[in-house]
């Protein structure tokens, strides 16, 4: 296992590396490797203060804890937005090169951000929202949360509430809206969403759809081009645990 004194060094060499990358032309490596400096950047600081690791809901929670302590918050947020968007490019290929080249500016800026803010007292962080359940939760379903954006988490959310918050899932501007489902029993079992407009029609959304089985070597994305209403049947499906969201599509193993 990495330490956080290797995370640093490696979140280092990436982004020399994201920027190397772009200049051959090489735009998917180039999107990659500006997602793994933050990344990794990310898992040196939780490692040293002893938070959660091992998935990418987890490096996705501990980034948005550090921008919550730093001196621009909402910008800071749209920067990251923008970086998960250039992870989901490297499997998706649908962002033009205008905005990896911005991604990775973002990048550089969000890092020099997240060094600042590690510096700070912890105790100025805001935990997203948590909202219990109003209904009691149906026989035999598995306990579950369901976090927006690094904003709120609801406890135990039914079928309503999931088709109503992904349907208007919506990203402002070039960034990008997120949404994760994950077993209380089991953190590291989850499925997630990423929503961004289409670099080409505004009317118009790009989905990445990814599950997690337990652990991070057992990571998959959707292979298929989806929307909304796929998307809805996937997370409806991972909360009944019926096992559908993996018949219903193709995945790919991912390497995360």
């Amino acid at each position: 296992m990495a330490t956080p004194a290797q995370h640093q060094e490696i979140s280092e060499r990436f982004l020399s590396h994201a920027q190397e990358e772009f200049e051959k032309g090489d735009q998917l490596q180039a999107s990659e490797k500006a997602w793994g400096a933050v990344a990794h950047y990310v898992q040196s600081v939780a490692k040293e203060r002893g938070w959660q690791v091992g998935s990418h809901r987890n490096t996705i929670e501990n980034a948005a804890r550090l921008i919550e302590l730093s001196s621009d918050p909402a910008g800071n947020r749209t920067r990251l937005s923008a970086i998960i968007g250039l992870h989901a490019n490297f499997y998706e290929v649908h962002m033009p090169e205008r905005l990896v080249e911005q991604g990775i500016e973002d990048a550089r800026d969000l890092l020099t951000a997240l060094k600042e803010a590690a510096s700070l007292e912890e105790q100025t962080y805001q935990p997203p929202e948590f909202i219990k359940a109003t209904s009691k939760r149906p026989e035999g379903r598995k306990a579950m949360l369901f976090e927006i954006n690094g904003e709120r988490i609801y406890e135990d959310p039914d079928e309503e509430l999931i088709e109503g918050t992904l349907g208007n899932l919506c990203p402002s501007g070039d960034g990008y809206a997120f949404a994760i489902l994950s077993r209380v029993d089991e953190p590291s079992m989850y499925i997630q969403t990423s929503v961004s407009r289409h670099h080409l029609r505004q009317d118009k959304y790009s989905i990445a759809l990814e599950y997690q089985d337990g652990h991070e070597d057992m990571h998959y994305r959707c292979d298929d081009e989806i929307d909304i209403e796929d998307l809805k049947s996937a997370f409806i499906s991972f909360l009944k645990s019926d096992g559908r969201w993996r018949s219903d599509f193709e995945w790919s193993h991912m390497t995360i």
